[in-house]
């Protein structure tokens, strides 16, 4: 009977023990629902405007100064051939 009595116990400790953690898991459950609730407002945003008020650039932005860079980088290498021919060269 002293046995039935100690396993009755010590489930009624576990039950508890599971009911505890029932209890916590629903609250980080709903702490987490609500993060995911604002992450998915701030994903909503429209991300242009989000852009626009960060001031990041766009792809075409990106290779917009790649390109011009590249063309400057030429344009100024060919003129730096010139100069060279006609100031520096003739005179070694």
């Amino acid at each position: 009977m002293d046995e039935l009595k100690q396993i009755a116990e010590g489930n009624k400790r576990d039950l508890a023990l599971l009911n505890y953690q029932i209890q916590n898991a629903e609250a980080q459950r709903q702490s987490v629902s609500g993060e995911l609730d604002a992450l998915k407002g701030i994903a909503a945003l429209d991300s242009e405007s989000v852009r626009k008020v960060l001031k990041l650039p766009t792809r075409v932005s990106i290779w917009t100064e790649r390109v011009l860079a590249f063309l400057f980088g030429v344009i100024s290498s060919i003129v730096a051939s010139y100069l060279y021919d006609y100031f520096v060269k003739p005179h070694l």
